[in-house]
């Protein structure tokens, strides 16, 4: 799967832009599929099919204009919202879903495909953007959070963390995610700032070493801890409609949600502080 999709991240411009239009439409039609699967109605049998487009054109819209991506987001919601007045109301439940998936697929990976072609002077790094390395920044985090929590939890392991949505996940996992993620993180950071001779979050430049240090533990901190609430939602879906994985697409890994559940809801979050750090700048 690295070998793919790595060199398609790296080269970024269009052909990243296609492939993270690719995987939207897939992960909508994932989770439509589940939920009709579960529901049949005649909306589902279409809707799979027709549905994702718009979370496709989201994504897109990530990468031709970020300021796009919150609006049109909404618009598709209030789209929905209309439809959930024409439509009976045995339908209801279909409609809700159709809004939480829009908003976690559409707006999750448009905001992480979005972070991908930030740029702004002063930052270059191997020829490449800034936006790059933040894009890494999220999946070094929301990796080693994952590995971390894993590790931990099979070896030190004794409490429960949500025995009903994930029986496998310990409280002690998940601090060791959190731990692991937070060094992991704050090594990447410092690592390619200085091989850059520049800060990657510009915000920062102002701060003390000591400062900083803590603002970045505390922003990832905050990206594990979401990362872990990610994969803990797309578990309760597959327990509520019965499911071990949502795809096949990547053999013995599951589908496009089984695999990035995690890093959508994280790249989220970090989409929204670098913005707002933006905003504060």
């Amino acid at each position: 799967m690295a070998v793919v999709l790595l060199p398609l991240v790296i080269i970024g411009s269009w052909p990243f832009a296609l492939l993270a239009t690719a995987l939207a439409y897939i992960g909508g039609f994932e989770l439509v599929q589940a939920y009709a699967s579960q529901e049949p109605s005649e909306e589902g049998a279409w809707l799979k099919y027709v549905f994702p487009l718009a979370l496709s054109l989201l994504v897109f819209l990530g990468w031709l204009n970020p300021s796009l991506l919150l609006p049109a987001t909404l618009l598709c919601t209030m789209g929905l919202a209309l439809l959930m007045v024409i439509m009976p109301y045995q339908r209801m439940n279909l409609v809700f879903f159709l809004a939480f998936v829009m908003q976690y697929v559409g707006l999750g990976l448009g905001a992480l495909v979005s972070l991908r072609y930030v740029d702004y002077a002063g930052f270059t790094l191997f020829s490449q953007s800034p936006g790059l390395y933040l894009f890494a920044f999220v999946l070094v985090v929301t990796f080693f959070s994952d590995m971390g929590a894993y590790t931990i939890g099979r070896h030190f392991g004794k409490r429960k963390l949500a025995p009903s949505i994930s029986p496998n996940k310990t409280k002690e996992g998940a601090i060791g995610g959190l731990i692991i993620g937070v060094i992991a993180g704050l090594l990447y950071y410092y690592l390619v700032s200085n091989l850059a001779k520049a800060e990657l979050l510009p915000i920062l430049k102002e701060l003390s070493p000591l400062e900083k240090s803590i603002a970045l533990s505390l922003i990832l901190s905050i990206l594990s801890i979401v990362s872990a609430w990610g994969d803990l939602v797309t578990s309760k879906i597959k327990r509520h409609l019965g499911l071990k994985d949502f795809g096949k697409i990547f053999p013995g890994h599951g589908g496009v949600m089984d695999r990035f559940d995690s890093v959508i809801f994280s790249g989220m979050m970090f989409y929204l502080i670098y913005y707002l750090m933006e905003l504060i700048a």
